[in-house]
């Protein structure tokens, strides 16, 4: 043994290939663990100079090592990180194939010996055969001790090699999804990191291995890993098209009730018509603060720019309810934004008598009145104007004393309130209302302003074919 510990600083270069032989091919025999070990050490001692390493790769002496007897698997791995670090070449897909059980046990170190490979990946002729064991034993490398690191390999060789990236991009994708099954937490938000790593470099790579929706619709909802799961979404947001996608669009609905990050993506995906679709079948959002009502607004307003999903909005019963909170809300100028968005929508009779029976007009009218600016005003004149060319709700008389003096004080909202006049006077009631406050009269008056003479005369005549009638 004494021998055995002094012969590499002995042995003449020109009998290396042979002293390397004849340690190996002791285990070949049933010999003691210590002096396995003893063997193994000796030869580690050996590569102090490079060129005996360059040595015992020519002689491919790396395929007499004993792979397969464990109770040398700590030495032998130290000395392939030698090995390894010096002479990558020599790692080809048999040797690949034998390291590959180590992994089992030792996936730490096994993981250590591929990340120094892979710092060589371009200088080897075939490096796949070595980090593709990544993929064949991912589920050792998946354990709490290593999996950081092994999924920061993994995006380590996707950003580095665009070889690697045009032959395992999907194989990182689908194995890093794959990890989103488990449950720490830690490890769970370097996977959500990691994908967003991974994407970057392949923006195909979604479409091409599809997304991890069920994942990412359960993460979003739980608070340690609904930042990274976001993250994801937020960078990479799926379609409509996407499997599940209804599932994840509940999911980010829960989210935003406290997550402005949340209520951003939903805006996002809303700009897609089958999402927008989606939203409309499950309208649990209309009444959430997501998590304010300025983005329940937004997302609304995003929504109506899908023309053809307007008339599903009306007959959407939450909808009135929606228009509400955002009154409710207070916020400036909402008036004149819910002005904008009854406007857009092709209003029924059902929906004008919901919004008058749910108390919303009337909310609307007196928070108009409360404060009385040109804007606001103008904004519930436009209201009326809309709601009086489909049907008759009280409210409309009840805003007729603001019309009047708004069309007889002269002001910049005069001919605005003419106009509204014309249509409020096609029903009955407004119209007695209107002749009870000598609105006709006023119109008939000869040096009246040309532009109120102009809606005066239209008012006359539908006063007048009323009369007839």
């Amino acid at each position: 043994m004494t021998e055995l510990k002094s012969s590499p600083y002995k042995v003449l270069k020109s009998e290396l290939p042979t002293y390397y032989f004849n340690l190996l091919n002791h285990f070949q025999k049933r010999i003691h663990s210590r002096t396995g070990n003893a063997i193994l050490l000796a030869i580690c001692k050996s590569f102090y100079d490079k060129e005996n390493i360059e040595i015992f790769a020519r002689e491919r002496m790396i395929e007499y090592l004993p792979f397969a007897q464990k109770e040398y698997k700590q030495q032998l791995l130290d000395l392939l990180y030698i090995l390894v670090s010096e002479v990558p070449d020599i790692f080809n897909e048999r040797i690949a194939t034998q390291i590959q059980p180590l992994a089992e046990t030792e996936p730490r170190k096994v993981l250590t010996l591929i990340a120094i490979f892979a710092q060589k990946f371009d200088e080897v002729h075939d490096p796949l055969p070595m980090v593709d064991i990544l993929f064949r034993k991912a589920d050792y490398f998946r354990a709490v001790e290593c999996a950081d690191d092994y999924l920061t390999l993994l995006v380590w060789l996707m950003t580095r090699y665009p070889s690697f990236k045009k032959q395992r991009s999907q194989h990182c994708w689908t194995y890093v999804c794959d990890m989103l099954t488990l449950t720490n937490v830690a490890i769970l938000n370097t996977c959500y990191y990691a994908l967003c790593a991974i994407a970057d470099v392949d923006r195909d790579l979604v479409a091409e291995c599809g997304y991890p929706v069920s994942a990412v619709s359960r993460d979003i909802r739980r608070r340690p890993v609904k930042a990274a799961a976001l993250s994801l979404i937020l960078r990479f947001p799926p379609t409509s098209e996407t499997r599940k996608m209804e599932e994840t669009l509940k999911s980010l609905v829960i989210a935003a009730a406290e997550d402005d990050r949340a209520a951003l993506i939903l805006m996002g995906l809303a700009q897609d018509t089958g999402n927008a679709m989606h939203l409309l079948q499950n309208p649990d959002w209309m009444t959430r603060g997501l998590p304010t009502a300025i983005n329940t607004m937004l997302l609304l307003c995003i929504i109506l720019l899908h023309t053809d999903l307007r008339q599903i909005v009306v007959e959407t019963p939450k909808t009135v309810d929606l228009l509400n909170g955002l009154l409710l809300s207070n916020s400036v100028g909402m008036t004149e934004v819910i002005c904008i968005i009854l406007r857009r929508l092709p209003l029924t009779p059902d929906f004008v008598q919901s919004l008058s029976e749910s108390g919303f007009l009337g909310s609307y009218f007196s928070s108009v009145l409360e404060n009385e600016d040109a804007d606001t005003l103008m904004s519930a004149l436009r209201v009326l104007d809309a709601l009086s060319r489909v049907c008759y709700v009280r409210e409309m008389s009840e805003m007729v004393d603001t019309v009047v003096r708004l069309i007889k004080e002269p002001n910049t909202l005069s001919s605005a309130a003419a106009s509204v006049s014309v249509d409020l006077a096609k029903h009955s009631k407004c119209a007695s209302m209107f002749k009870q406050k000598k609105l006709p009269k006023f119109f008939k008056q000869p040096d009246l302003d040309p532009k109120l003479k102009k809606y005066g005369n239209r008012f006359l005549s539908v006063i007048a074919s009323k009369k007839k009638k």
